[in-house]
């Protein structure tokens, strides 16, 4: 009887225990903002979102410097440096306008505003690739064996392998097993979630000019907003990075982008239309089964002797 009772006590444990890892957080009042602030060890940190969660005020944050994202209670927050006490502690605006943060946000919103491929798309000076892996709403197969290949790269190595994923809401909404496998691997996965709009749309026969995020009617603050809640819903936390589906944008869509602290990030290695990857090169494929040919030249590519860097290293000077 007692064997029985520990088996079924262990069985509820397990339950409760899986169900809370992947239970959602509840995110309420999500809003853009852009407050310059610091941290209580006298880290400047740029809050480009609030929202509460459990009745506790949060912040989205982005380090200017090193460009990683992150989440703290507004509490842990002030307007003035802590560590200086005797001094007025307030950021200045040169002290903003020096950062790598800063820096992107200015060239990745300048002209010329191409109708494809516009935004970060290499580095002319890393010695080293990034890895980006588009999920746009498919109803086919998540490409499992692909990542699991990384998995198995990570363990050879005991490192974690880096990998942008642009993702986009639907999938997360119609691919919640398959989203929450990706979680579960983040002990070997370093996972730089890229903002890919939330529902992606696209209209066959449509020109790129009216397709994508340009159709009329679309909006784009909501399609960026809904999916950073639904990541942050499951304990993810977005990055600074956007990808535009189909790579397609305008000046408007730029600039809106820019009002929302994010960064365009496209690719010049696009593996799927044949285009050959170098050193500093952002390589694009899709996982979500739409673009076999690209997974498969990946799958060599992953096997050679590359140095794959976290994509926020390629605005960072980590690695400079």
């Amino acid at each position: 009887m007692n064997v029985k009772c520990n088996i079924l006590t262990t069985f509820i444990m397990i339950f409760m225990f899986l169900s809370k890892s992947h239970a959602q957080i509840a995110i309420d009042d999500y809003k853009n903002i852009f407050i310059p602030m610091y941290n209580l060890k006298g880290e400047l940190k740029i809050a480009i979102r609030s929202y509460f969660s459990n009745n506790d005020m949060n912040y989205l944050l982005v380090d200017p410097v090193t460009l990683v994202t992150e989440t703290d209670k507004a509490v842990n927050l002030s307007h003035k440096n802590p560590l200086k006490d005797n001094q007025l502690g307030y950021f200045t605006t040169k002290e903003l306008e020096s950062t790598n943060y800063f820096k992107a946000l200015k060239t990745y919103s300048s002209p010329p505003y191409l109708l494809q491929n516009y935004g970060l798309t290499h580095s002319d000076s890393i010695n080293g690739m990034f890895l980006s892996v588009d999920l746009c709403p498919s109803k086919r197969f998540f490409e499992r064996d692909f990542f699991r290949r990384l998995l198995a790269i990570a363990d050879e190595h005991n490192k974690k392998f880096p990998i942008a994923i642009a993702i986009s809401g639907l999938w997360m909404r119609n691919h919640q097993k398959e989203f929450n496998w990706l979680i579960e691997n983040e002990k070997s996965l370093d996972i730089t979630w890229v903002n890919h709009s939330f529902s992606h749309p696209y209209f066959k026969g449509k020109p790129f000019n009216e397709n994508f995020l340009l159709f009329p009617g679309i909006d784009m603050k909501r399609e960026v907003l809904m999916t950073e809640k639904l990541l942050l819903q499951h304990n993810q936390v977005p990055s600074i990075f956007f990808r535009f589906p189909g790579l397609v944008s305008n000046e408007m869509t730029v600039k809106e982008l820019n009002e929302l602290g994010l960064i365009p990030v496209g690719s010049n290695a696009w593996l799927a239309k044949g285009e050959h990857p170098k050193s500093g090169s952002i390589v694009l494929i899709h996982g979500n089964g739409n673009e076999p040919l690209g997974i498969k030249i990946a799958l060599k590519l992953i096997n050679r002797n590359i140095n794959w860097l976290p994509l926020n290293y390629i605005l960072s000077e980590n690695d400079k």
